[in-house]
Order: C-alpha cells, then sequence, then structure tokens
C-alpha cells in the first residue's frame, strides 16, 4: 500500500471549497462502478449504505477525473522545492477540510494553478538537474537507487501532474491535493 498522491481539478463554482460534503465527494469518490453497486442490493447491504453509495457515486461522476502519481510525491516535492512556483504542486498550500490520515487536502487556487501550468515546461528540467546534483535525498519510499527509476517512474508521474496542471488552468479550476 503505502502513502499515495492524487490531484483532482476543482470546477469553479465550488470554489471557495469550503463546504464538508463537497470536499468529501472530491477527496473519495467512490472506486465502485454503478454494476457493482447494483450487485451489492443482492448481498444484503443495508438501503441506507446503499443509497448513500449510490449518491457518492453520482456525485463522483459529476467532478473532473482524479489523478494520482503513487508514491512519487516526496521526491517530486524535493526535486522541485528550488522552483518558487513549482514547489508548491505537489503538496499543495491551502488546507481544506478534515484530517484524512496523513493531514487535510490541500487547495491551489486557479491563480496558483495557473501560474503552475505556466512554469510547467520547466519542471522536467529542474527535476533532471535536482536529480543529478543531489537526488530525492531520505525521500519517501527508500527505492530511489534503483536502476532507470527516474525515468521509467518518477518522471511518467511528473508527466501525469503537468497534464492535470495544463487541464485545470484551461478550465480556470482550481486543483485539490492529498495524501492517502
Amino acid at each position: 500500500m503505502g502513502i499515495r498522491a492524487t490531484y483532482r481539478p476543482v470546477l469553479p463554482e465550488h470554489l471557495p471549497l469550503t463546504d464538508e460534503a463537497t470536499i468529501a465527494a472530491y477527496c473519495h469518490s467512490p472506486l465502485i462502478d454503478a454494476a457493482a453497486l447494483s450487485r451489492m442490493e443482492g448481498y444484503g447491504m443495508p438501503a441506507e449504505l446503499l443509497a448513500e453509495m449510490r449518491a457518492a457515486h453520482a456525485r463522483a461522476a459529476e467532478l473532473p477525473a482524479a489523478c494520482g502519481i503513487d508514491k512519487a510525491w516526496d521526491a517530486l516535492h524535493r526535486l522541485l522545492a528550488s522552483d518558487a512556483v513549482l514547489a508548491i504542486a505537489v503538496l499543495g498550500k491551502h488546507p481544506v477540510g478534515p484530517d484524512l490520515s496523513y493531514g487535510p487536502a490541500q487547495l491551489l487556487t486557479p491563480d496558483e494553478v495557473a501560474a503552475i501550468a505556466d512554469a510547467w515546461p520547466r519542471a522536467e528540467p529542474l527535476v533532471r538537474a535536482a536529480w543529478a546534483s543531489e537526488g530525492p535525498g531520505d525521500a519517501y519510499p527508500d527505492v530511489w537507487d534503483e536502476p532507470d527509476v527516474l525515468d521509467s517512474y518518477l518522471l511518467p508521474r511528473l508527466s501525469n501532474l503537468g497534464r492535470v496542471f495544463a487541464a485545470a488552468a484551461g478550465e480556470g479550476c482550481g486543483v485539490l491535493a492529498w495524501l492517502s
């Protein structure tokens, strides 16, 4: 398992993100599809719980897709830390909502998202340079000395994160980040 980072664009109509139910929908969208929910009826699941799960599923389906970067979050955060704009991309800036085991979710505003998207072309060169000079240090998890981990694991996740910021900036969205 381990600690993973997830990112989801926040629709402009949900900003500022203060409503607990909306925060929960963004951070805890169900991983169960509609067919699985239908099958649960036959297993004796309490009707109230099934109704709550259906409502959460419906709310989550209306939100932009989430993107995870797995366990690359700590190394990317450290490797981007020297750039004032990109430094907030991985762990966010503004805490919102309840503690999610590893702290509250972190919101980036549309202006911050736009600045990150504009700065993103320098992210990979910065990561490569920081990797070559000092590496990720003692970043979680302890896998960074494995061969080709930069190109096969870290940079693809950096690219995925860049696509989240580009898409969110294009729609005027904020971005919510959380660890789970």
